[in-house]
């Protein structure tokens, strides 16, 4: 079985009660609304109770690693998480703090015509109204060939199972996925300057960035054309924003102050 997941990422706090609410509202309005939510496994609480909702975020989004877990397991059954990570452990690892939403475990078999439609919507809704900088939907096989290292081996003998590369926002774009969103920060500095010549993909304007897709075909990275025409695309974008497994080149990285998503 094939699954779509979805990743949104912001540089600016989503600590709020504005936001708790726009983000319920989405879901609720949405062909993809959630049945229970919950700030750890099991997830039990009931998707009605809002205002229980607001307080899990109010409460999760000052904490060091906060995050809130959501559910359907009826017609389209999912998962979807919201994170708040804060430094300063990130700031250790080298990795910096950021706010994101995922959802995940999205049956492709399930999630054709009006209900794919339903979930690129909901994407657009999240990224423009809660205002995210970057995000990105696609298959969990085009997300595994294009940033999973299988069998990589560490020091003393040892394999590791699956490492996770490009993964380093908003010091780089981790790849060139089938559903790609940029917000305006990028444009503002200079991202994107031939995006108007990419005429073979499908963009559009979403709240103050851009949805850009490589194929309606969500299965398209794996066509013969999928890689020359993919580069073609992080070209006319920009491709030193872009991680590259197969270049050691350093990414442009988007210039943004993370002063708000340090410890509370």
């Amino acid at each position: 079985m094939a699954y779509f997941k979805a990743n949104l990422f912001s540089a600016h706090s989503l600590a709020g009660e504005c936001y708790s609410n726009w983000a319920y509202d989405i879901f609720e309005t949405s062909g993809y609304c959630p049945e229970v939510f919950d700030v750890s496994e099991p997830i039990l609480q009931s998707w009605n109770a809002k205002d229980a909702f607001c307080e899990a975020w109010r409460q999760q989004s000052s904490r060091p690693f906060g995050q809130i877990l959501l559910q359907r397991k009826q017609a389209i059954p999912f998962y979807a998480s919201v994170v708040f990570q804060f430094g300063p452990d990130r700031k250790r690892d080298g990795k910096p703090p950021y706010h994101g939403l995922s959802l995940y475990d999205v049956d492709e078999s399930k999630c054709i015509g009006e209900s794919r439609k339903n979930l690129i919507d909901l994407c657009d809704r999240l990224f423009a109204e809660l205002e995210f900088d970057y995000g990105f939907l696609c298959l969990h096989d085009e997300y595994d060939a294009k940033n999973i290292i299988k069998g990589v081996s560490r020091s003393g003998g040892a394999i590791e199972p699956r490492k996770v590369v490009g993964m380093n926002w908003p010091y780089c774009l981790p790849g060139l996925y089938w559903t790609n969103y940029f917000g305006g920060r990028y444009f503002d500095q200079g991202f994107g300057e031939g995006i108007q010549a990419l005429h073979s993909t499908e963009i559009a304007r979403v709240g103050k960035g851009v949805r850009l897709q490589t194929s309606h075909d969500p299965r398209f990275f794996q066509s013969d054309r999928a890689e020359q025409i993919e580069r073609g695309i992080r070209d006319k974008l920009g491709s030193s924003w872009f991680f590259d497994r197969e270049s050691d080149h350093d990414c442009n990285a988007l210039e943004v102050s993370l002063d708000e998503l340090r410890s509370p």
